[in-house]
């Protein structure tokens, strides 16, 4: 896509400055002189206001690419809201293109090599993104946005979350339209059915003790016994693997010194996160490898032929708007602690539709003007009404703004998220991610246990980095 280039006169108003000569000037040629001063500085003034103008009114198009087509909450709410900020910045122009995430990738990738990306941009978090970083084309956002008090607050608890990171530098290399976070969810209505209830499964200690749950409905004969889901997607095992480890260990750098191979996968909070790899295996049915998320996993969900969720969240909410008794049923859980002690209320989150930009665009100042935009409440108010869980702040009536028979389900998941600790899911290797992947599905299988499974591991991460050294 070509990019137009925005050319900004400025005009450099030229001050003149007299100095007496001499103290023996008669009054009235003093007189002459300042008034010659004060009409040379008004029309400096007026040249400066003038140049101000001309700058202000120039037109500006601001080019942006998401993964969101198809998306119709995307699509609603991003056009009220580039609406909104032309109406405000009248010579600015917010061009939005919205592409498949099949094809995301490939686009991207040839944007880069051609030199043609847009001012803003998604890059998939992960490897992805960390492999454009590499490059050192991207822009660094700390600066500007600590430069700006306003800005970082509307930010709050968001500021330089996962996804947004080079995680190299630690440098913020992306802003986003909204927070991606998993929960699980439940229908209080299958549950009773099986002589089970919303507060039963709130109120186990241990994730085992789920797993021991679905296996009693299960020898009890009941259909629903499970969590519907769909492990085609096998990286669902490596994200939870992640945020099981912090969990475990508190610490959101306990996984990442192991991918980068600063610690041995065979510590504690490895252990205990493949055990749950394997405890996972008796959650969900036993065909769910060859099942898919987005088809078999859905319907599964929605058709309630299981008692509920084990992978899901806000962008769900949507498919459920034409059920309302469901709704009406459905509730909202974070997975219980996977050893005692552990960390309760954690999720894995991140920053959802990521946009970076080149460091080098000639329209950086009027990007950064839109994205601090992005993060307003006013924004925020349209990103949720449309069931999109904003980026930025929160307005003070966010509750009302949430229409219909979702309402009070999107609350509570939104209330989920806000007392969370929200934990690390992201992969930035790709061969380690592969290895990972491999061993955790051979756990899961029972093909092996935990402790062999994190010793390959770790002969997988020594070779990997020996050889990048």
């Amino acid at each position: 896509m070509k990019i137009t280039k925005i050319v900004v006169l400025c005009l450099i108003p030229i001050f003149l400055i007299s100095f007496g000569l001499a103290s023996c000037k008669a009054a009235a040629t003093t007189t002459t002189a300042a008034e010659t001063t004060a009409a040379t500085t008004t029309t400096a003034a007026t040249t400066t206001t003038a140049a101000e103008t001309t700058a202000a009114e120039q037109p500006v198009t601001i080019t942006v690419w998401d993964w969101q087509a198809g998306a119709p909450a995307y699509d609603a709410a991003l056009k009220e809201i580039n609406d909104l900020y032309h109406q405000k910045h009248p010579n600015v122009t917010i061009d939005r293109k919205a592409y498949n995430s099949a094809q995301y990738g490939d686009l991207i990738k040839t944007a880069i090599q051609s030199n043609t990306l847009p001012d803003l941009f998604g890059l998939y978090q992960g490897s992805s993104m960390q492999s454009v970083a590499d490059t050192g084309i991207l822009f660094e956002w700390d600066d500007a946005i600590n430069a700006d008090p306003e800005w970082k607050a509307n930010l709050g608890k968001n500021y330089g979350i996962g996804g947004t990171l080079d995680r190299k530098t630690g440098k913020i290399i992306a802003t986003s339209y909204d927070i991606f976070y998993i929960l699980s969810f439940g229908y209080r209505n299958v549950l009773e059915k099986m002589g089970s209830s919303q507060e039963e499964v709130l109120n186990l200690k241990t994730y085992k003790d789920l797993a021991n749950l679905c296996q009693k409905f299960k020898k009890a004969g009941n259909s629903t016994w499970y969590l519907a889901g769909g492990l085609q997607q096998i990286h669902w095992l490596q994200e939870n693997f992640y945020t099981w480890v912090y969990s475990v260990s508190k610490d959101p750098n306990t996984i990442y010194d192991a991918e980068f191979g600063k610690t041995s996968w065979t510590g504690e909070p490895f252990i205990a996160a493949a055990d749950a790899i394997r405890d996972t295996s008796f959650i969900m049915r036993e065909d769910v490898l060859s099942l898919n998320a987005q088809t078999d996993g859905y319907n599964q969900w929605l058709n309630q032929e299981a008692w509920g969720s084990w992978y899901n969240g806000p962008w769900a909410v949507g498919a459920l708007l034409d059920y309302p008794e469901d709704l009406k049923n459905i509730f909202a859980f974070t997975k219980p602690p996977i050893v005692e002690g552990g960390l309760k209320d954690y999720m894995a989150a991140d920053a959802g539709q990521v946009l970076s930009m080149t460091k080098d665009n000639p329209k950086k100042d009027q990007i950064l003007e839109y994205a601090k935009f992005l993060a307003t409440p006013e924004v925020s108010a349209i990103f949720l009404k449309n069931l999109i869980h904003p980026f930025g702040k929160f307005p003070d009536n966010w509750q009302d703004v949430i229409p219909g028979d979702a309402k009070d389900f999107f609350i509570e998941m939104v209330q989920l998220y806000q007392k969370g600790n929200i934990g690390p899911w992201i992969i930035y290797t790709g061969d380690i991610n592969k290895a990972l992947i491999d061993n955790l599905t051979a756990i899961f299988q029972g093909k092996q246990t935990s402790m062999e499974g994190m010793q390959k591991m770790d002969e997988v991460t020594k070779a990997y980095w020996e050889s990048h050294k």
